[in-house]
């Protein structure tokens, strides 16, 4: 029996500098390297943003509230 390949869902923020059609082809990019390495990319989450936050806060919420980006998920 083949184990199945581990999954990985896309997750990317688009600033106001970075065009639509780069934007894409980043995420693009990105989701070739990941097959290359055997993940089956299984959806992309996306958001445009003004800029980043660096409340304290956030970051905290961030640190605490995301698990490892290479957790397999099922």
């Amino acid at each position: 029996m083949t184990e199945a390949p581990a999954r990985a869902v896309l997750v990317g923020v688009q600033l106001p500098e970075v065009t639509d059609a780069a934007f894409k082809a980043s995420l693009d990019e990105l989701e070739r390297l990941a097959e290359t390495l055997g993940y089956e990319v299984i959806g992309r989450v996306t958001q445009a943003r003004a800029g980043l936050s660096t409340r304290r806060g956030d970051r905290a919420r961030q640190a605490h509230g995301a698990g490892p980006l290479h957790r397999r998920l099922g």
